[in-house]
């Protein structure tokens, strides 16, 4: 069994790592140790999507095996991470083996992904979270871009992150909120008039997130919704609110892209947007300045924002930051030139189209309209399905779940205790009180493993503290 199971298996690191899809699980052996977080790591699904896994989980997961890499009682071991042939499972779980190539050994994207690249049959794209068909597939390398250039941008720090803020701010009962662009743009659900809304939920007013953006230098909100809730009630806390609507469901016009830049371009401080759930208006927007101020490319920004916030971007959404995308480089790449020189006829032209809307481009916009949508979203994440709606068993491919109380993926300290005590709100969730995440300690120089073509498993002793 060991031994079809190894040979099955895909190698990451030489005689020491791999992955693979079981049809029934494998026991640890003298010469093998198996692992398996299907039930562990869970997606929350909207409706339909099931992934990619979020932000904490895959900094968990990265923290996870690193330990397993650095056991003593391991070290002589072939370490396998095996999952089922759910396909979504099983695509999710080969993003996290791949991940753990990325932000822990410090491998290109295009390197961590090349081990499964040719896997066969092919993973099951990532889809987005709306109730109908869905026509753009994101795949794994695609996220596995956005967490690369997440992490160059700093945007996403292994050494700094602050995974307890990060989930606790995340939950709807607290705030429902998550940084994007650390230290400029926050994402967020549209504030309720009342504390309890109209289903009878405890609801966050906009009283309740004045404390924490002030904390967290936030000054301008932008709503993309209809009026909820009196714009007075964040003004005269002393933030600056500016109403930018459009349909939802549907995609920006040039007129709001161009006031939306305009106004968060000239904000010296952070921003933070809402739109009824903060996910599709809102991950939009702030996709477009993502690609002019920092060329981050339009799949990988997609892949980014539905790591750090699930759900985000739908439907029509996606194939409109792939269509802008050029638009977006050749704005920020004029922006960027240090003397402006006369504008030539295509500037002029790229100009006046973010300056100016046609009726065909609004009534195109308002084609696309899913009324609801937001409201359906929000509702979706109060009212979890839970592992059973995303694990699809009746195809009978999903291992059961672990008992309550069992370790997870084999590791006692896998979920550390949440203490009630409501974690600071730092830009990113990259900083504790301190200005640095206790558990992970500053990274030392990296020690070079010509076998493993990377980072030792010895020095990782740098990274994560366990």
């Amino acid at each position: 069994m060991e031994r079809e199971v190894v040979e099955a298996a895909i190698e990451f690191q030489p005689d020491r790592l791999y992955w693979t899809a079981v049809c029934s699980p494998p026991k640890s052996t003298a010469r093998a140790h198996y692992f398996c977080i299907d039930n562990d790591l869970v997606y929350e699904p909207f409706f339909a999507d099931f992934g990619p896994l979020s932000l904490s989980m895959v900094h968990r997961y990265c923290k996870m095996l690193a330990g397993k890499l650095m056991d003593p009682g391991l070290a002589d071991k072939r370490i396998v991470h095996f999952c089922s042939h759910d396909p979504k499972k099983r695509t999710n779980a080969a993003f996290l083996m791949c991940a753990y190539q990325l932000v822990v050994l410090g491998k290109p994207a295009e390197l961590a992904f090349d081990p499964i690249r040719t896997v066969h049959p092919p993973f099951t794209p990532f889809r987005d979270a709306t109730c109908g068909v869905c026509n753009f597939h994101l795949t794994i390398l695609d996220c596995l871009k956005g967490l690369e250039e997440s992490m160059k941008l700093r945007w996403y720090d292994v050494n700094r992150f602050n995974v307890d803020s990060y989930e606790f701010y995340g939950q709807v009962e607290n705030g429902d909120m998550n940084w994007v662009i650390p230290d400029k743009f926050l994402a967020f659900a549209g504030p309720c008039p009342n504390s309890i809304d109209p289903d009878g939920y405890p609801a966050f007013t906009p009283e309740d997130y004045v404390p924490i953006f002030r904390e967290a230098a936030i000054w301008l909100v932008v709503r993309l919704n209809k009026k909820q809730y009196d714009r007075r009630r964040f003004i005269d806390h002393g933030l600056k609110h500016v109403d930018l609507y459009f349909l939802d469901g549907s995609c920006p016009s040039r007129e709001i892209i161009s006031k939306f830049l305009h106004i968060t371009e000239s904000e010296p401080g952070a921003v933070a947007v809402h739109c009824k759930a903060g996910l599709g208006r809102t991950g939009t927007l702030i996709g477009l300045y993502a690609m002019k101020h920092f060329q981050f490319p339009a799949r990988a920004f997609i892949g980014w924002n539905r790591i750090c916030r699930p759900g985000s971007i739908l439907g029509p959404q996606q194939q409109f930051l792939i269509d802008m995308q050029h638009d977006m480089f050749q704005a920020g790449a004029a922006m960027r030139r240090p003397v402006a020189p006369p504008r030539t006829d295509t500037e002029r032209a790229l100009a006046q189209q973010l300056e100016t809307m046609t009726m065909r481009e609004r009534s195109q916009a308002e084609m696309y309209e899913d009324a609801g949508q937001g409201e359906r979203l929000i509702n979706a994440k109060r009212n979890p399905r839970g592992a059973p709606a995303l694990g699809d068993n009746s195809n009978n491919n999903s291992f059961p779940p672990r008992q309550q109380g069992a370790p997870a993926a084999g590791n006692n300290n896998f979920l550390p205790h949440m203490g009630q005590q409501q974690p600071q709100m730092a830009p990113g969730h990259l900083r504790d009180a301190h200005g640095a995440n206790p558990e992970l300690p500053p990274r030392p120089p990296p020690g070079r493993d010509q076998r493993a073509g990377g980072i030792t498993h010895r020095s990782l002793l740098g990274i994560f503290s366990l």
